[in-house]
């Protein structure tokens, strides 16, 4: 996801009529989730009602955020490649909404650009289901590589799965349970 770290929204001065924005470029899974904070506050955080919010879910806070409570932004609807960019606004009044939309013709704002890799991890029956980081094999030949060891135990199989950024959010997994 995109918003590890705190990004200052545009907007919300006396001619904005409290829309507040900011450009954000998809990451590689062209997914993006997110909430607001004032003034970077944990205790004062407006967020989606449910998780996974889309544009039409109805506005909470300012308040403690809820675990798991984002709004999803959603390329892969827009059928989009990873870094395009997108305006997402915040409308702030009686009835406070959220939306985004595509901007084209924008680069990726440097902010975007600045964030560090993604970390991948595994959570398997081996690691008593607790995330394991895994090793960055990557090089020139083979980008984006990562792996892990680990000893079969006495019943020949395990079961496992991946996780990008520590996220259990953000699991990687098969279609089908026990899959191979």
């Amino acid at each position: 996801d995109m918003f590890r770290r705190p990004v200052q929204m545009e907007g919300g001065d006396g001619d904005s009529d409290g829309v507040y924005s900011v450009l954000v470029s998809l990451g590689e899974t062209r997914c993006e989730r997110f909430h607001f904070r004032v003034d970077k506050d944990p205790f004062r955080a407006i967020f989606p009602v449910v998780p996974n919010g889309s544009m039409h879910t109805r506005v909470v806070g300012a308040d403690e955020a809820v675990e798991g409570h984002h709004w999803l932004l959603d390329g892969r609807d827009d059928e989009v490649p990873a870094s395009t960019v997108y305006r997402i606004s915040l409308c702030w009044g009686d009835r406070p909404s959220v939306r985004w939309e595509r901007v084209d013709g924008e680069e990726p704002p440097e902010w975007c650009l600045k964030l560090k890799r993604h970390m991948y991890g595994i959570v398997g029956s081996w690691t008593a289901w607790e995330i394991e980081p895994m090793l960055d094999a990557s090089s020139s030949s083979s980008p984006n590589t990562w792996q892990v060891r680990f000893r079969l135990g006495l019943s020949g199989a395990e079961t496992f799965h991946f996780v990008r950024d520590g996220d259990p959010h953000q699991a990687i997994y098969p279609m089908q349970e026990r899959g191979g």
